[in-house]
Protein backbone atom coordinates (compact mmCIF):
# COMPACT_ATOMS: atom_id res chain seq x y z
CA UNK A 1 0.00 0.00 0.00
CA UNK A 2 1.40 3.39 -0.96
CA UNK A 3 1.07 6.14 1.58
CA UNK A 4 -0.28 9.41 0.30
CA UNK A 5 1.85 12.47 1.09
CA UNK A 6 0.52 14.49 4.03
CA UNK A 7 -1.11 17.75 3.02
CA UNK A 8 -1.97 20.69 5.19
CA UNK A 9 -5.71 21.22 5.28
CA UNK A 10 -8.16 23.48 7.06
CA UNK A 11 -6.67 25.39 9.96
CA UNK A 12 -3.11 24.25 9.13
CA UNK A 13 -3.19 26.21 5.88
CA UNK A 14 -3.80 29.45 7.78
CA UNK A 15 -0.55 31.25 8.52
CA UNK A 16 -2.32 33.47 11.05
CA UNK A 17 -3.72 30.49 12.97
CA UNK A 18 -0.34 28.72 12.90
CA UNK A 19 1.24 31.76 14.56
CA UNK A 20 -1.49 31.90 17.22
CA UNK A 21 -1.17 28.14 17.80
CA UNK A 22 2.62 28.27 18.06
CA UNK A 23 2.47 31.30 20.38
CA UNK A 24 0.02 29.39 22.58
CA UNK A 25 2.39 26.39 22.66
CA UNK A 26 5.39 28.50 23.62
CA UNK A 27 3.63 30.52 26.33
CA UNK A 28 1.78 27.47 27.73
CA UNK A 29 5.05 25.59 28.18
CA UNK A 30 6.63 28.55 29.94
CA UNK A 31 3.57 29.09 32.09
CA UNK A 32 3.85 25.59 33.52
CA UNK A 33 7.41 26.36 34.58
CA UNK A 34 6.40 29.43 36.59
CA UNK A 35 3.45 27.57 38.17
CA UNK A 36 5.95 25.14 39.63
CA UNK A 37 8.85 27.55 40.24
CA UNK A 38 7.13 30.39 42.13
CA UNK A 39 5.96 28.22 45.08
CA UNK A 40 9.35 26.49 45.18
CA UNK A 41 11.10 29.86 45.38
CA UNK A 42 8.73 30.96 48.15
CA UNK A 43 9.38 27.79 50.18
CA UNK A 44 13.04 27.02 49.47
CA UNK A 45 14.47 30.54 49.16
CA UNK A 46 12.17 32.68 51.31
CA UNK A 47 11.13 29.94 53.79
CA UNK A 48 7.44 30.67 53.33
CA UNK A 49 4.88 28.73 55.36
CA UNK A 50 1.62 27.16 54.14
CA UNK A 51 -0.38 30.35 54.66
CA UNK A 52 2.06 32.49 52.64
CA UNK A 53 2.17 29.94 49.81
CA UNK A 54 -1.64 29.76 49.78
CA UNK A 55 -1.80 33.55 49.74
CA UNK A 56 0.62 33.63 46.79
CA UNK A 57 -1.60 31.24 44.80
CA UNK A 58 -4.70 33.28 45.73
CA UNK A 59 -3.09 36.55 44.63
CA UNK A 60 -2.17 34.98 41.28
CA UNK A 61 -5.83 34.05 40.64
CA UNK A 62 -7.39 37.22 42.05
CA UNK A 63 -7.30 39.15 38.73
CA UNK A 64 -9.52 36.43 37.21
CA UNK A 65 -12.25 37.63 39.59
CA UNK A 66 -11.56 41.36 39.62
CA UNK A 67 -10.94 42.32 36.01
CA UNK A 68 -12.67 40.09 33.42
CA UNK A 69 -15.76 42.28 32.96
CA UNK A 70 -13.71 45.47 32.58
CA UNK A 71 -11.18 43.70 30.35
CA UNK A 72 -13.91 42.35 28.08
CA UNK A 73 -15.46 45.79 27.57
CA UNK A 74 -12.09 47.33 26.68
CA UNK A 75 -11.03 44.45 24.43
CA UNK A 76 -14.11 45.07 22.26
CA UNK A 77 -12.70 48.57 21.58
CA UNK A 78 -9.10 47.50 20.93
CA UNK A 79 -7.31 45.45 18.26
CA UNK A 80 -7.00 41.91 19.62
CA UNK A 81 -3.50 41.56 18.15
CA UNK A 82 -2.30 44.60 20.10
CA UNK A 83 -3.85 43.31 23.35
CA UNK A 84 -2.15 39.92 22.98
CA UNK A 85 1.14 41.62 22.19
CA UNK A 86 1.01 43.92 25.22
CA UNK A 87 0.03 41.04 27.52
CA UNK A 88 2.93 38.84 26.38
CA UNK A 89 5.45 41.68 26.68
CA UNK A 90 3.99 42.68 30.05
CA UNK A 91 4.24 39.16 31.46
CA UNK A 92 7.83 38.83 30.23
CA UNK A 93 8.80 42.15 31.81
CA UNK A 94 7.21 41.52 35.20
CA UNK A 95 8.59 37.98 35.52
CA UNK A 96 12.15 39.17 34.88
CA UNK A 97 11.89 41.06 38.18
CA UNK A 98 12.04 37.74 40.10
CA UNK A 99 15.47 36.51 38.87
CA UNK A 100 16.95 40.03 38.91
CA UNK A 101 15.99 40.66 42.53
CA UNK A 102 17.01 37.12 43.53
CA UNK A 103 20.48 37.55 42.04
CA UNK A 104 21.08 40.78 44.00
CA UNK A 105 19.59 39.26 47.18
CA UNK A 106 16.57 41.57 47.27
CA UNK A 107 13.80 39.05 46.55
CA UNK A 108 10.98 38.97 49.12
CA UNK A 109 7.45 37.66 49.47
CA UNK A 110 5.91 41.09 48.71
CA UNK A 111 7.81 41.07 45.39
CA UNK A 112 6.41 37.61 44.61
CA UNK A 113 2.91 38.79 45.55
CA UNK A 114 3.12 41.82 43.25
CA UNK A 115 4.68 39.76 40.45
CA UNK A 116 1.99 37.12 40.71
CA UNK A 117 -0.82 39.69 40.75
CA UNK A 118 0.49 41.74 37.80
CA UNK A 119 1.28 38.64 35.73
CA UNK A 120 -2.17 37.29 36.57
CA UNK A 121 -3.73 40.55 35.39
CA UNK A 122 -1.99 40.31 32.02
CA UNK A 123 -3.08 36.65 31.81
CA UNK A 124 -6.72 37.62 32.41
CA UNK A 125 -6.67 40.07 29.50
CA UNK A 126 -4.75 37.60 27.34
CA UNK A 127 -7.25 34.74 27.85
CA UNK A 128 -10.20 36.92 26.86
CA UNK A 129 -8.38 38.45 23.89
CA UNK A 130 -7.26 35.14 22.37
CA UNK A 131 -10.77 33.67 22.61
CA UNK A 132 -12.06 36.78 20.83
CA UNK A 133 -9.20 36.49 18.33
CA UNK A 134 -9.80 32.86 17.36
CA UNK A 135 -12.77 33.54 15.02
CA UNK A 136 -10.65 36.22 13.29
CA UNK A 137 -7.91 33.78 12.24
CA UNK A 138 -10.10 30.79 11.29
CA UNK A 139 -13.08 30.11 9.08
CA UNK A 140 -16.34 29.58 10.97
CA UNK A 141 -16.40 25.89 10.01
CA UNK A 142 -12.91 25.46 11.48
CA UNK A 143 -13.67 26.81 14.95
CA UNK A 144 -13.99 23.39 16.60
CA UNK A 145 -10.73 21.94 15.19
CA UNK A 146 -8.96 25.24 15.91
CA UNK A 147 -10.08 25.28 19.53
CA UNK A 148 -9.21 21.57 19.79
CA UNK A 149 -5.72 22.16 18.39
CA UNK A 150 -5.00 24.83 21.00
CA UNK A 151 -6.51 22.60 23.68
CA UNK A 152 -4.18 19.79 22.60
CA UNK A 153 -1.03 21.89 22.84
CA UNK A 154 -2.09 23.24 26.24
CA UNK A 155 -2.73 19.68 27.43
CA UNK A 156 0.73 18.62 26.23
CA UNK A 157 2.19 21.52 28.20
CA UNK A 158 0.26 20.44 31.31
CA UNK A 159 1.54 16.87 30.97
CA UNK A 160 5.19 17.62 30.18
CA UNK A 161 5.49 21.06 31.75
CA UNK A 162 5.64 20.05 35.43
CA UNK A 163 8.16 17.30 34.75
CA UNK A 164 10.33 19.53 32.56
CA UNK A 165 9.87 22.42 34.98
CA UNK A 166 10.94 20.29 37.92
CA UNK A 167 14.06 19.21 36.06
CA UNK A 168 14.82 22.79 35.06
CA UNK A 169 14.40 24.09 38.61
CA UNK A 170 16.66 21.33 39.88
CA UNK A 171 19.27 22.11 37.20
CA UNK A 172 19.45 25.91 37.22
CA UNK A 173 17.34 26.95 40.23
CA UNK A 174 13.95 28.63 40.59
CA UNK A 175 14.92 32.20 39.58
CA UNK A 176 16.62 31.04 36.38
CA UNK A 177 13.57 28.90 35.58
CA UNK A 178 11.38 32.01 35.88
CA UNK A 179 13.74 33.73 33.44
CA UNK A 180 13.06 30.92 30.96
CA UNK A 181 9.35 31.55 31.44
CA UNK A 182 9.84 35.26 30.74
CA UNK A 183 11.72 34.41 27.55
CA UNK A 184 8.87 32.12 26.45
CA UNK A 185 6.42 35.03 26.67
CA UNK A 186 8.85 37.20 24.70
CA UNK A 187 8.94 34.47 22.03
CA UNK A 188 5.16 34.37 21.98
CA UNK A 189 5.10 38.16 21.49
CA UNK A 190 7.40 37.85 18.45
CA UNK A 191 4.96 35.40 16.87
CA UNK A 192 1.89 37.54 17.63
CA UNK A 193 3.69 40.56 16.15
CA UNK A 194 3.73 38.79 12.78
CA UNK A 195 -0.08 38.61 12.63
CA UNK A 196 -1.65 40.89 10.00
CA UNK A 197 -3.32 44.10 11.16
CA UNK A 198 -6.59 43.60 9.32
CA UNK A 199 -9.16 43.54 12.13
CA UNK A 200 -12.17 45.77 11.55
CA UNK A 201 -13.11 47.60 14.71
CA UNK A 202 -16.49 49.10 15.54
CA UNK A 203 -16.64 52.65 14.20
CA UNK A 204 -18.32 55.54 15.95
CA UNK A 205 -18.71 56.49 19.57
CA UNK A 206 -18.64 53.92 22.36
CA UNK A 207 -20.96 53.95 25.36
CA UNK A 208 -19.37 54.27 28.81
CA UNK A 209 -17.47 51.21 30.07
CA UNK A 210 -20.02 50.48 32.80
CA UNK A 211 -22.77 50.72 30.20
CA UNK A 212 -20.95 48.20 28.01
CA UNK A 213 -20.54 45.84 30.97
CA UNK A 214 -24.27 46.07 31.72
CA UNK A 215 -24.98 45.48 28.05
CA UNK A 216 -22.83 42.34 28.06
CA UNK A 217 -24.46 40.99 31.23
CA UNK A 218 -27.93 41.72 29.84
CA UNK A 219 -27.12 40.00 26.54
CA UNK A 220 -25.95 36.83 28.29
CA UNK A 221 -28.98 36.91 30.61
CA UNK A 222 -31.40 37.12 27.67
CA UNK A 223 -29.74 34.60 25.36
CA UNK A 224 -30.87 31.12 26.51
CA UNK A 225 -27.89 29.21 25.11
CA UNK A 226 -25.15 31.61 26.25
CA UNK A 227 -26.84 31.84 29.65
CA UNK A 228 -26.99 28.04 29.93
CA UNK A 229 -23.32 27.70 28.97
CA UNK A 230 -22.27 30.24 31.59
CA UNK A 231 -24.41 28.78 34.38
CA UNK A 232 -23.46 25.18 33.57
CA UNK A 233 -19.78 26.05 33.61
CA UNK A 234 -20.20 27.89 36.90
CA UNK A 235 -21.90 24.89 38.54
CA UNK A 236 -19.28 22.47 37.24
CA UNK A 237 -16.31 24.58 38.34
CA UNK A 238 -17.96 25.09 41.74
CA UNK A 239 -18.18 21.31 42.26
CA UNK A 240 -14.61 20.72 41.07
CA UNK A 241 -13.42 23.56 43.35
CA UNK A 242 -15.17 21.94 46.33
CA UNK A 243 -13.29 18.75 45.59
CA UNK A 244 -9.83 20.32 45.16
CA UNK A 245 -8.89 20.95 48.82
CA UNK A 246 -10.55 17.71 49.92
CA UNK A 247 -8.47 15.59 47.55
CA UNK A 248 -5.29 17.45 48.49
CA UNK A 249 -5.76 16.73 52.20
CA UNK A 250 -6.82 13.12 51.57
CA UNK A 251 -3.89 12.24 49.29
CA UNK A 252 -1.10 14.22 50.95
CA UNK A 253 -2.12 13.99 54.60
CA UNK A 254 -4.25 10.89 55.10
CA UNK A 255 -2.57 8.70 52.44
CA UNK A 256 0.88 10.26 52.90
CA UNK A 257 1.76 10.55 49.20
CA UNK A 258 4.97 12.30 48.24
CA UNK A 259 4.66 15.52 46.21
CA UNK A 260 5.95 13.64 43.17
CA UNK A 261 3.31 10.90 43.35
CA UNK A 262 0.65 13.48 44.12
CA UNK A 263 1.60 15.49 41.03
CA UNK A 264 1.66 12.32 38.91
CA UNK A 265 -1.95 11.54 39.83
CA UNK A 266 -3.12 14.90 38.53
CA UNK A 267 -0.86 14.70 35.48
CA UNK A 268 -2.97 11.72 34.40
CA UNK A 269 -5.95 14.05 34.19
CA UNK A 270 -3.98 16.12 31.67
CA UNK A 271 -3.14 12.92 29.76
CA UNK A 272 -6.87 12.20 29.56
CA UNK A 273 -7.51 15.76 28.39
CA UNK A 274 -4.85 15.35 25.69
CA UNK A 275 -6.51 12.17 24.43
CA UNK A 276 -9.95 13.74 24.66
CA UNK A 277 -8.87 16.85 22.76
CA UNK A 278 -8.84 14.76 19.55
CA UNK A 279 -12.55 13.91 19.99
CA UNK A 280 -14.61 17.16 19.95
CA UNK A 281 -14.84 17.49 16.15
CA UNK A 282 -15.52 13.78 15.39
CA UNK A 283 -18.10 13.58 18.19
CA UNK A 284 -19.80 16.79 17.02
CA UNK A 285 -19.99 15.47 13.45
CA UNK A 286 -21.41 12.19 14.70
CA UNK A 287 -24.07 13.36 17.18
CA UNK A 288 -24.26 17.13 16.65
CA UNK A 289 -22.66 20.08 18.44
CA UNK A 290 -25.48 20.48 20.96
CA UNK A 291 -25.41 16.82 21.98
CA UNK A 292 -21.60 16.97 22.23
CA UNK A 293 -21.99 19.80 24.75
CA UNK A 294 -24.69 18.26 26.95
CA UNK A 295 -24.14 14.49 27.14
CA UNK A 296 -20.44 14.45 28.22
CA UNK A 297 -21.73 15.70 31.60
CA UNK A 298 -22.83 12.13 32.28
CA UNK A 299 -19.31 10.81 31.63
CA UNK A 300 -17.36 13.15 33.86
CA UNK A 301 -20.20 13.16 36.39
CA UNK A 302 -19.85 9.39 36.83
CA UNK A 303 -16.06 9.71 37.01
CA UNK A 304 -16.50 12.44 39.63
CA UNK A 305 -18.67 10.03 41.65
CA UNK A 306 -15.99 7.37 41.19
CA UNK A 307 -13.48 9.63 42.93
CA UNK A 308 -15.84 10.08 45.90
CA UNK A 309 -16.46 6.32 46.05
CA UNK A 310 -12.72 5.62 46.04
CA UNK A 311 -12.25 7.95 49.01
CA UNK A 312 -15.20 6.41 50.88
CA UNK A 313 -14.05 2.81 50.38
CA UNK A 314 -10.37 3.74 50.80
CA UNK A 315 -9.13 0.63 48.98
CA UNK A 316 -6.37 1.39 46.46
CA UNK A 317 -7.80 4.88 46.51
CA UNK A 318 -4.86 6.74 44.86
CA UNK A 319 -4.86 4.35 41.87
CA UNK A 320 -8.64 4.52 41.42
CA UNK A 321 -8.62 8.32 41.77
CA UNK A 322 -5.91 8.55 39.09
CA UNK A 323 -7.99 6.45 36.68
CA UNK A 324 -11.17 8.44 37.37
CA UNK A 325 -9.32 11.74 36.81
CA UNK A 326 -8.05 10.46 33.47
CA UNK A 327 -11.61 9.50 32.45
CA UNK A 328 -12.81 12.97 33.45
CA UNK A 329 -10.03 14.41 31.32
CA UNK A 330 -11.23 12.49 28.25
CA UNK A 331 -14.82 13.77 28.49
CA UNK A 332 -14.00 17.34 29.50
CA UNK A 333 -12.68 18.69 26.15
CA UNK A 334 -15.62 17.21 24.23
CA UNK A 335 -17.88 19.53 26.22
CA UNK A 336 -15.48 22.46 26.63
CA UNK A 337 -14.28 22.83 23.06
CA UNK A 338 -17.73 22.42 21.52
CA UNK A 339 -19.36 24.91 23.91
CA UNK A 340 -16.49 27.36 23.31
CA UNK A 341 -16.95 27.06 19.54
CA UNK A 342 -20.73 27.44 19.75
CA UNK A 343 -20.69 30.47 22.03
CA UNK A 344 -18.04 32.19 19.89
CA UNK A 345 -20.23 31.52 16.84
CA UNK A 346 -23.32 32.98 18.55
CA UNK A 347 -21.61 36.10 19.90
CA UNK A 348 -21.86 39.28 17.81
CA UNK A 349 -18.38 40.23 16.58
CA UNK A 350 -18.39 43.69 18.17
CA UNK A 351 -19.47 42.30 21.57
CA UNK A 352 -17.34 39.17 21.63
CA UNK A 353 -14.83 40.52 24.15
CA UNK A 354 -17.31 41.61 26.80
CA UNK A 355 -19.57 38.57 26.33
CA UNK A 356 -16.57 36.25 26.72
CA UNK A 357 -15.61 38.13 29.87
CA UNK A 358 -19.10 37.70 31.36
CA UNK A 359 -18.98 33.93 30.76
CA UNK A 360 -15.47 33.73 32.24
CA UNK A 361 -16.61 35.77 35.23
CA UNK A 362 -19.49 33.37 35.86
CA UNK A 363 -17.24 30.33 35.58
CA UNK A 364 -14.06 31.55 37.28
CA UNK A 365 -15.91 33.46 39.99
CA UNK A 366 -17.38 30.26 41.40
CA UNK A 367 -13.99 28.65 42.08
CA UNK A 368 -12.90 30.43 45.28
CA UNK A 369 -16.40 30.08 46.76
CA UNK A 370 -16.49 26.36 45.99
CA UNK A 371 -13.00 25.77 47.37
CA UNK A 372 -13.82 27.65 50.56
CA UNK A 373 -17.07 25.70 51.04
CA UNK A 374 -15.38 22.37 50.29
CA UNK A 375 -12.65 22.99 52.86
CA UNK A 376 -15.16 24.12 55.47
CA UNK A 377 -17.40 21.09 54.92
CA UNK A 378 -14.40 18.77 55.01
CA UNK A 379 -13.51 19.98 58.50
CA UNK A 380 -17.11 19.90 59.74
CA UNK A 381 -18.49 16.63 58.36
CA UNK A 382 -15.43 14.84 56.98
CA UNK A 383 -13.82 14.55 53.56
CA UNK A 384 -15.96 11.67 52.31
CA UNK A 385 -19.35 13.27 53.07
CA UNK A 386 -18.17 16.62 51.69
CA UNK A 387 -17.15 14.92 48.43
CA UNK A 388 -20.60 13.35 48.06
CA UNK A 389 -22.21 16.77 48.50
CA UNK A 390 -20.03 17.99 45.63
CA UNK A 391 -21.11 14.96 43.57
CA UNK A 392 -24.77 15.81 44.23
CA UNK A 393 -24.25 19.20 42.60
CA UNK A 394 -22.86 17.80 39.34
CA UNK A 395 -26.24 16.98 37.68
CA UNK A 396 -27.23 20.63 38.04
CA UNK A 397 -24.65 21.52 35.40
CA UNK A 398 -26.49 19.36 32.88
CA UNK A 399 -29.91 20.63 33.97
CA UNK A 400 -28.82 24.19 33.16
CA UNK A 401 -29.31 23.32 29.47
CA UNK A 402 -32.97 22.34 30.03
CA UNK A 403 -35.16 24.38 27.68
CA UNK A 404 -32.22 26.30 26.19
CA UNK A 405 -32.59 24.82 22.72
CA UNK A 406 -28.90 23.87 22.50
CA UNK A 407 -29.68 20.32 21.36
CA UNK A 408 -31.14 21.76 18.15
CA UNK A 409 -27.66 22.73 16.95
CA UNK A 410 -26.28 19.94 14.79
CA UNK A 411 -23.57 22.24 13.41
CA UNK A 412 -22.27 25.70 14.19
CA UNK A 413 -24.24 28.65 12.77
CA UNK A 414 -23.21 29.15 9.16
CA UNK A 415 -23.68 32.90 8.91
CA UNK A 416 -21.48 35.43 10.75
CA UNK A 417 -23.24 37.76 13.16
CA UNK A 418 -22.09 41.27 12.34
CA UNK A 419 -24.35 43.31 14.56
CA UNK A 420 -25.99 42.87 17.90
CA UNK A 421 -29.39 44.10 18.94
CA UNK A 422 -29.23 47.14 21.15
CA UNK A 423 -29.80 45.99 24.72
CA UNK A 424 -30.29 48.34 27.58
CA UNK A 425 -29.98 51.47 25.45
Amino acid sequence: MRLRPWKRTGIWRSGAFLRVWTASAVSSAGDQVSKLALPIIAIATLHAGPFEVGLLLTVEQLPQLLFPLIAGAWIDRLPKRSVLLVCDIGRAAVLIVVPLTAWVDLLSMPILFVTGFVAGTFTTWHKIAWQSMLPLVTERGDLIPAAAAIGQVEAIAEVGGPMAGGGLVGLVGGPAAILVDALSFAGSALLIRQLPRNERLHQGTHPPILGQIRQGVAYIARDPILRAIGLSGSVGVFAFAMRAPLLSVFLLDEKGLSPGRYGLIFSLSAVGFLLGSFLPNPVARRIGVGNAIVWPHIGFGLAFAGVALAVSLDHRAPLIIAVMLMIEGVFEPINNINQLSLRLSLMPAEMRGRLTSVVRFLVRGSYPIGALLGGWLGERIGISWALWIAVAGMPLGMLCYWGSGVLAYRTLPSLPIEAAPAIGE
